[in-house]
This record gives C-alpha cells, structure tokens and sequence, in this order.
C-alpha cells in the first residue's frame, strides 16, 4: 500500500511539472490593467491613487484596496489559459458567491459578433490559487480580459499561456474617455454572483471603454478626497450614487458641494446623479420607504438648486427609472442579484447613449 501511494504521489509530481514546464507565466502588471484611479498605486490592485492613503478614512482606504472593477486586458494565441493568483484575505459574506467575492472572471472578445462575451471563471478556496481557466481554444490572436475579485484585496495575478504562444498587452483602439463611478456597495458590486456582472464591468463592456469602480461599501458619502481623486481624471461623465450610505442631512448639506467640487476643476464633464432605489419590501415598510423617499427629494432638490444656480451638464436619475418597480431584483432587499444589475446597467446604458453620445 505504502509503495502504491507513494507511486501516485511520484506521478503526480511527474505531470505538475511536466505541466507547468509546458506554461510561461506572464505578471499581470506586464498586461494592461484597468479600472484604476491614477497611476501611481501603493499596490498594483489598489483602487484609488496612493496620495490618497493619507487623507481617506481607514474605512475607505481599506476598501479601496479591494480590487472591484480592476480588470487585466491581454491578447494571445495560446489554445490554453492558466491563471494564478494569491489574495491578501479571503472574503466571506452570507449574500454573495465565493465567485464574486474571491474568484477571478474571464471574457473574450467575438470579433465575429463584435461584443465581449463570458468566457470562464476560476474559484478561490484558500487565497492562494492556480489552476486551467480555459482549454481547447481554437488557436487564433483574441483580447481577453480577466475581472478580479470584488470583494478581496489581490497581491499578485498571473496570467498562463504555452510557451510557444504569443502574449502581449491589449491596445485600445479607441480614444474613448473612462467613465467613473462613485457610490454604494452596490457600485463595488454587491452581489453580482461574478465579477462581471456587476453595473461597471456591464456598462464597460457596452461602451467598450474602462469604468472606474469608485463604490465602497458602506461608505460612499461624497467625501472631498473622493471629489479630487474624480477630478484628477478626465471622463466621458461622473455618477455619483452615493444615497444609500448618507442620511437625509447628509445628502442635503454634501450634495451641492461636492458638484461644484467636480465642476470647479472639469468644467464640461457630465454629472449624473442617481437616487436610491427603494428596498423590494417597501411597499409593506411604511417607515423605510418614507426614508429613502425623503432622501431623494433632498437630492433632486439639491439637483435643482444647481441648475437653478446655471450649472450645466448635470442630470438626473430616478430610482423609479432604475428597477422598473420589480421586487425580483434584490437578494436581500437592498443588495442586486444579477437581475437587478441587468436592470440597473441597462438602463443607465441607454441614459447615457441618449443624452450623452446622441
């Protein structure tokens, strides 16, 4: 039995590492990474610049370290695909998949159809994975991008392929401008059962553009480092979705100021305000549904109060807009299921095609 298990052991050496002799691995830095605010991160996968360590307040800092929204773009003949992976923490949460939260999500470009489409997707067990994410590829140059976890904090990402593959990093053909978007848990991408279905990584493969996701759970409350991280990219437009995180005084005292904040320094970049989408359940919740009634009015009246004041270019949307009145759309509620996702970039989709690009 002992020479029996020993034989399997010694096989199974054998074919790692024939296998792994058989794979080049390229660093995800060596691709082309996006979804970044700025440049010049403290980590790779960081989310907002690293001047801003200082200034955010932990709660947002240590958010901004999860990598939602980040995708590695890359384009390869490889007829396999390997990723590797290590994460700083694994994330466990009871309203969403170990597939959004630690799993890394694969889409490759049709040109024959010319849309992204889902292509594969490997899970995380203990934060430090490698493993196939796709095999029996027809052999032929494709773009490829792999969105990272929403909800973990990634170290370092490998991306594999043969060795006598080619590999090299994607090259945008378009001059499009990002769009950034600031807000809730919702925006980080609570609870997309993947990376990417959530709204920025569905609008950024509609626009065919990169879409920085600025959500951070909990705490998205139209802060000013947040407003000068935004300013210092220019945008094909700003959503700020923040009301879910932010009282009614809040969103009546922070609202104009912020605006401004983006319109001293972007003079012309389009500014969307989003109301809260009411939970599922209000209809039967007298209470909460007059809270988050009272807090979109304090919006809109915050909205009008700039146009009034001859701010241009703001616009405006409304939670009715955004779910249709669906109650399917929610896993806890509050929180979007893939469905509200759907809904909620489709939407906005369409709003910006509409008054932004027609």
């Amino acid at each position: 039995m002992k020479h029996l298990t020993l034989l399997i052991i010694t096989s199974f050496l054998c074919v790692s590492a024939a296998f792994s002799q058989n794979v080049k691995w390229i660093e995800g830095r060596q691709l082309t990474i996006e979804g970044r605010a700025g440049t010049e991160q403290f980590h790779d996968y960081d989310r907002l610049p690293a001047y801003a360590r200082e200034a955010a307040r932990k709660e947002v800092w240590t958010l901004s370290e999860n990598s939602a929204g980040l995708n590695i773009r890359f384009s390869t003949d490889s007829d396999t695909l390997h990723v590797r992976w290590v994460l700083r923490s694994v994330c466990k949460m009871p309203h969403m998949t170990d597939c959004a939260m630690n799993g890394i999500d694969l889409y490759a470009y049709d040109e024959e159809n010319m849309r992204w489409r889902w292509a594969g997707i490997k899970l995380s067990w203990d934060g430090k994975n490698t493993g196939i994410m796709l095999q029996g590829i027809t052999k032929k140059m494709r773009n490829y991008m792999l969105y990272l976890p929403l909800y973990t904090s990634v170290d370092s990402v490998f991306v594999g392929v043969n060795n006598d593959a080619q590999i090299q990093k994607f090259v945008r053909k378009n001059n499009k401008k990002p769009i950034v978007h600031y807000g809730t848990s919702i925006v980080q991408g609570a609870s997309a059962s993947r990376a990417g279905m959530c709204s920025t990584a569905q609008i950024g493969r509609a626009f065919d553009t990169e879409v920085i996701n600025l959500g951070f759970s909990g705490n998205a409350r139209m802060e000013e480092i947040i407003g000068k991280v935004m300013t210092q990219i220019d945008a094909l437009c700003y959503i700020v979705d923040c009301n879910s995180n932010m009282t009614t005084e809040m969103i009546a005292e922070r609202t104009v100021p912020f605006v401004k904040q983006l319109r001293e320094t972007r003079k012309n970049v389009p500014i969307i305000l989003v109301e809260r989408t009411l939970a599922a359940n209000a209809w039967l919740k007298a209470e909460i549904k007059q809270k988050i009634n009272e807090g979109n009015m304090e919006l809109k009246k915050s909205y009008q109060q700039l146009l009034s004041e001859g701010f241009e270019n703001i616009y405006y949307v409304s939670e009715k807009d955004l779910t249709a009145e669906s109650s399917e759309h929610t896993i806890d509620g509050d929180h979007y299921t893939d469905i509200g996702f759907t809904i909620y970039s489709q939407y906005m989709i369409n709003f910006m095609i509409i008054r932004l690009l027609s």
